[in-house]
């Protein structure tokens, strides 16, 4: 299929431009091949839509750029350097955190110690699995009580920090969840559906946050999410996948306005929203 829109050379552009790149990603699971020569480009302090219809290899493609799926054929590259076949701890390394669709936060452990497990992972000044048992929460550093306090703060936390996850909105969950990637001081966040069961005004809400915190930190977002509101509100590039082929990438609305993009993604006759 020919796309509409025009696929940029992303795998021409120089690495210091991006701050993460693949270029000519495949992979396949036994016979299936659900990525073909893939190539994206993450450009500075930007939100990058993903989307495609189910199947089309979008959570392929955020495995690749995490170092939880090696390719077989291609380069990913993250701040310069080169991490193809990497596993998950360098990617993790080189400044690449992720969330997931379904959350994984512990149900017993308040909202503040959450971000200070984070915290003492990245920074490994703690045994974990004590922290983690309830048998490590001696004495903080100022150092981790202010980073703490200020990633709380830019994520609108602070009224929840003593509560329990089963005590908040699923909303607020996933904002805990964008809190600790980013106690992780990531270039790129990777995030997998965040809008999934929240309501238009959740999903809203959930957005302006991530703006803030964006242009508080720097850091660029490659976002896979089936909400396209939330995907024209938030982003400022936009890929779209199809049987594991990109077939639009540029500007959000141009991009699902192209007739390839509608017909593969959208339908036929289904309209881009307002």
């Amino acid at each position: 299929m020919t796309a509409t829109v025009p696929v940029p050379d992303t795998a021409s552009q120089d690495a210091a431009e991006v701050v993460a790149q693949a270029s000519g990603i495949s992979v396949s699971f036994g016979g299936v091949r659900a990525l073909i020569d893939v190539d994206i480009s993450i450009p500075p302090s930007a939100i990058v839509g993903l989307v495609g219809p189910n199947g089309a290899g979008k959570t392929t493609l955020l495995g690749v750029m995490s170092g939880l799926t090696r390719p077989s054929a291609g380069r990913v590259a993250v701040g310069g350097a080169d991490l193809t076949g990497g596993n998950p701890q360098k990617f993790a390394a080189r400044g690449v955190a992720r969330t997931f669709q379904h959350a994984g936060l512990f149900g017993e452990v308040t909202v503040r110690d959450h971000l200070v497990l984070a915290h003492r992972l990245v920074h490994r000044n703690h045994h974990i699995l004590t922290d983690i048992l309830g048998l490590g929460y001696g004495p903080r550093s100022s150092d981790e009580n202010q980073t703490v306090d200020e990633v709380m703060h830019t994520l609108g936390l602070d009224d929840c920090a003593r509560r329990l996850p089963n005590e908040i909105p699923l909303g607020t969950r996933r904002l805990v969840e964008v809190a600790q990637a980013l106690l992780c001081q990531p270039r790129l966040l990777l995030l997998d559906e965040p809008s999934a069961g929240l309501d238009t005004a959740e999903t809203q809400a959930f957005n302006k946050v991530l703006q803030q915190a964006r242009q508080r930190y720097g850091f660029s977002v490659l976002l896979v999410e089936h909400d396209l509101d939330f995907v024209l509100a938030a982003s400022s590039l936009l890929y779209v996948l199809d049987f594991g082929h990109i077939i639009g990438v540029g500007a959000p609305r141009e991009v699902l306005n192209s007739a390839d993009v509608r017909r593969a993604y959208l339908g036929s006759s289904a309209a881009v929203p307002a």
